[in-house]
């Protein structure tokens, strides 16, 4: 149930992905438009050039119908498994939140905040507790990837527990008894778990499928 984010796929582009990087692209040429129109000209081409990369087909883009609502990109974690999960209504947690439990130390960070979500309706200071155990494994995660731009991934994900987190600004005191409970249940996780489900998230993954190139060294040694 909790596998497919652990496979290594290389970079590819969802609409999702090429829609927010596209935007990231878009602002960075409104700032050096300034700079005068031989820069302006040099930055039109280079979208241009960009554009037509996409259009190819062996950049394996994922196309999507309509505009994708997804709540954080898939290459940051959002597998179709856990985009499954997300859209299955809060009547079934009486099912799916001890099910994940269960395996709590089998969790990636991507089940963990969709735990602490799911928590929150029945256990406010249970979901903070969840909250801040899912940051502290997307933290390791990412510090074992070789691209220091992934952590931008992690980020989205406050979006899914956007309740959770007004409840934390509200009660510092209940936030920093969360965090004791999830440093000391962090002790029980494995060190050996795959960091793949944010790995492919940053730059270097990016710069990759825009090349059609594999991305190669994508994660370090567990010996580092």
């Amino acid at each position: 149930m909790f596998g497919d984010h652990y496979q290594v796929r290389q970079p590819t582009l969802s609409a999702w992905d090429f829609n927010y990087f596209w935007k990231m692209g878009e602002e960075n040429w409104r700032d050096i438009a300034a700079r005068g129109e031989r820069q302006k000209r040099e930055a039109q081409a280079r979208i241009a050039a960009r554009k037509a990369k996409l259009s190819a087909p062996k950049m394996a883009i994922v196309q999507e119908k309509g505009v994708p609502t997804s709540p954080v990109a898939p290459s940051a974690g959002f597998s179709k498994e856990v985009a499954r999960l997300y859209q299955r209504p809060m009547s079934e947690n009486a099912r799916i939140v001890p099910a994940l439990k269960a395996k709590l130390t089998e969790l990636s960070p991507p089940y963990l905040f969709e735990l602490s979500r799911r928590t929150f309706v029945t256990d406010k200071d249970e979901a903070v507790a969840i909250f801040w155990l899912a940051k502290l494994r997307a933290g390791y995660d990412t510090s074992r990837c070789t691209d220091t731009t992934v952590g931008g991934g992690v980020v989205m994900w406050n979006q899914t527990v956007a309740d959770v987190i007004r409840y934390i600004q509200a009660h510092p005191s209940i936030s920093k008894q969360g965090m004791k409970k999830a440093l000391e249940r962090e002790k029980a996780f494995p060190t050996d778990t795959s960091p793949a489900w944010i790995c492919f998230h940053g730059i270097q993954a990016v710069s990759a499928a825009f090349a059609g190139k594999q991305l190669e060294n994508w994660h370090k040694p567990r010996a580092q």
